[in-house]
């Protein structure tokens, strides 16, 4: 392997795991309404 190609492999690999960070830290549902509680005494 020449270090042209060590350096893309190493490029790639570097934007897949940043890719896949970025999609896994997005929320996966955002709540439409939130939630109240009504307390009676």
């Amino acid at each position: 392997m020449t270090i042209q190609q060590k350096f893309i492999k190493l490029t790639l690999t570097a934007f897949v795991a940043i890719a896949a960070i970025t999609v896994f830290a997005q929320p996966l549902s955002s709540p439409i309404r939130d939630i109240t509680y009504t307390l009676y005494n």
